[in-house]
């Protein structure tokens, strides 16, 4: 969508933990230190925690990506609704085939497995993600199964990476012995407002553009809004990019991320700080404008300051752009929600509702696509022409849901309109030809009644014609 636009190879802001764009800030550099040098010191357990969206999990990867040939590493990356015995699916993330799920089994399995690592010098690294997760047993078979280490170096090394839930856990006066064996942690924390500056800079170079993108006055309000968390920052980050889309801006202003921030504020879906007053910055360009609008002589009028606030249709217009961006970015439900915002103004009642119906129908919610069809068509100020397009999605959707009666009202329609619109013609004489019945399921049982019908028939007449030969 907005890649070629801004000179994108990809997506900056994704939020898939991808290490080509690892960013290393002191805090997460300090992190991947402490990993590297517990590897490297052979420690048995490594600990890495910190606050939801702070890039631990990217962490972990990175780890993984640089990792030494002498490792082999297997990722558990979520523990969630997980057996309580962990022996039982550990020797999954190695690839170990086991016939028996007794847990005895799998243990003697995946000790065998750690030793046939040994005498190739290789070293198993078991990474678990999410480990806040774990409950007390489980922990406790991590542990047991660190004591499969012997000699000098062990041939088992355990990462646990988790939110602060975790810290919490292993401070528990039953965990002292688990704790007592942990020899590297680290507890990650946000990044301040110069590598939240720096961060998001990285990731725009990383993705394929050099030239500057945001704006400075941008970096001040992200680093404000996200308080410097990487998962926050790349949330704000691409809905701005999706809004600047819309509006065809070329780089990014404080005004669009804070549009950005606060219809998702306004969505309460993303927790951005709301305490923070959004109004001067979603006045910027009227401010400005109001500024370049003089004398003459280069002062300016103040009771000729346009109203901060938008025109109803100025509205409109932006909440159409921006549901049509979302829809081409595959945000569906958010594309909706502008476009019924537009559709608060009458002259956009018709196009809002039907962009509503495409969102519905591509995220496969067909029955809710059609009552948006519905509701574009209930405009009686349009005349039928500029509904034909309306008509016609929603008769193929109302085919695909095989309400075919009413799908072929709705292609006669369209064709006393335009008798050569699109495919009509051929959509039609596949509903309604019987050949073209007998290939779907209904056609093929009607096809069968059909059958045994002139069966019955045939005997009948039969019967009739013995009786009267017969007479």
């Amino acid at each position: 969508m907005y890649e070629s636009y801004y000179g994108f190879r990809e997506k900056p802001f994704s939020l898939l933990p991808d290490p080509d764009f690892f960013y290393k800030s002191s805090k997460h550099g300090a992190a991947l230190n402490v990993l590297e040098f517990g590897l490297f010191n052979r420690s048995g357990f490594i600990v890495i925690t910190g606050e939801i969206g702070t890039g631990k999990s990217l962490l972990l990867r990175k780890m993984m990506d640089e990792a030494g040939k002498e490792l082999t590493l297997g990722m558990i990356s979520n523990t969630h609704g997980q057996s309580q015995n962990l022996t039982q699916w550990i020797p999954a993330v190695f690839k170990l085939r086991s016939k028996s799920k007794d847990p005895v089994a799998a243990y003697r399995n995946f000790s065998d497995f750690l030793r046939q690592e040994q005498t190739k010098n290789r070293r198993v690294v078991l990474v678990v993600d999410e480990a806040q997760n774990l409950s007390p047993g489980m922990l406790e078979e991590l542990r047991l199964l660190s004591n499969l280490n012997s000699g000098k170096d062990p041939i088992l090394q355990i990462v646990l990476s988790g939110q602060p839930g975790l810290r919490d856990l292993l401070r528990r006066s039953d965990m002292v012995q688990f704790a007592q064996r942990i020899d590297a942690e680290y507890h990650l924390v946000p990044m301040d407002a110069a590598e939240t500056n720096q961060y998001i800079r990285h990731r725009v170079r990383t993705a394929g553009r050099e030239l500057p993108l945001f704006e400075e006055a941008a970096f001040p309000l992200i680093y404000r809004l996200t308080g410097g968390v990487p998962r926050l920052i790349n949330q704000v980050c691409e809905r701005s990019l999706v809004y600047g889309f819309a509006e065809s801006a070329k780089k990014i202003s404080a005004r669009l991320v804070a549009e950005a921030a606060s219809d998702r504020v306004a969505g309460k879906i993303i927790p951005f700080d709301e305490k923070i007053d959004l109004i001067p910055y979603l006045r910027e360009s009227e401010t400005k404008i109001a500024a370049r609008s003089g004398n003459g002589d280069g002062s300016s009028r103040r009771e000729e300051q346009p109203s901060p606030f938008k025109a109803p249709g100025e509205v409109s217009d932006s909440a159409y752009q921006k549901g049509m961006a979302l829809r081409q970015a595959g945000q569906f439900d958010e594309a909706i929600r502008f476009f019924e915002k537009a559709a608060q103004d009458p002259g956009y009642w018709l196009k809002a509702y039907f962009q509503a119906g495409l969102c519905y129908r591509d995220a496969g919610r067909i029955e809710e696509g059609l009552r948006s069809f519905r509701m574009a068509l209930s405009d009686h100020s349009v005349s039928d022409r500029e509904t034909i397009r309306v008509r016609y999605e929603m008769a193929r959707a109302l085919e695909t849901q095989g309400k075919f009666r009413e799908a072929a009202d709705g292609y006669r329609r369209i064709q006393l309109m335009d008798p050569g619109y699109e495919d009509v013609d051929d959509r039609l004489k596949r509903i309604i030809d019987p050949f073209a019945l007998r290939q779907s399921w209904y056609g093929r049982i009607l096809a069968r009644f059909r059958r045994i019908g002139k069966f019955w028939i045939l005997r009948s007449f039969k019967g009739v014609y013995r009786k009267l030969i017969g007479s």
